[in-house]
């Protein structure tokens, strides 16, 4: 939705905040409705919805997960991160393409 704006507000923190927030409310849903199911806190939900619509947006697999597991300092989370920006870019891939390949094919350089 901000990408295409002539307003320089960047394509990141928008998909990291809506990511963010719906796995964050993921989170929050399963804690309330099914309390023994999960283990984890709905933060680490929040960072793997950050992630998940991080790399479906820009499909840019292995950068997006360094900037992210070097934002968390924890190293231990570099495998869910990594699996759940692989297969979103893989499902963004049955879609259609990335944005970045989008704005190349309609800016015809």
């Amino acid at each position: 939705l901000t990408y295409g704006l002539p307003v320089p507000s960047g394509l990141f923190v928008p998909a990291i905040m809506a990511g963010g927030a719906t796995g964050r409310l993921f989170g929050e849903l399963l804690s309330i409705y099914a309390p023994g199911y999960s283990t984890s806190p709905p933060g680490n939900f929040a960072l793997i919805g950050a992630a998940a619509v991080l790399g479906g947006v820009c499909r840019m697999t292995i950068s997006i997960t360094v900037i992210v597991v070097e934002c968390t300092t924890n190293i231990s989370y570099l495998l869910p991160i990594a699996l759940t920006i692989m297969v979103a870019k893989l499902v963004g891939d049955l879609f259609n393409e990335g944005i970045y390949d989008m704005h190349i094919r309609l800016k015809r350089y």
